[in-house]
């Protein structure tokens, strides 16, 4: 579910094994009809889907803007101590 081989401080998460861990937890409830729980499944599926891929989405852009911030310091640094 989750991948780290791009970067160690990259988190992923497969979007489609997400959605599939959240569906699974989720049972029919006694008054529910087939159709409606089906439904439910679905939309329950589609927003884990998005939201897993708007989690990759921001973690992606704050590891670069924190790898940024960090090597921007280290200039910073090296500048300093050179003059």
């Amino acid at each position: 579910m989750i991948d780290r081989s791009l970067d160690k401080d990259n988190i992923q998460i497969d979007p489609e094994t997400f959605a599939a861990s959240v569906v699974s937890g989720d049972t029919r409830r006694a008054e529910e009809d087939e159709l409606t729980y089906i439904k439910r499944q679905m939309r329950l599926y589609l927003g884990a889907i998005y939201r897993a891929q708007d989690f990759n989405t921001v973690a992606k852009e704050t590891n670069k803007k924190l790898r940024d911030e960090q090597l921007n310091r280290l200039l910073g640094k090296l500048v300093e101590r050179r003059y």
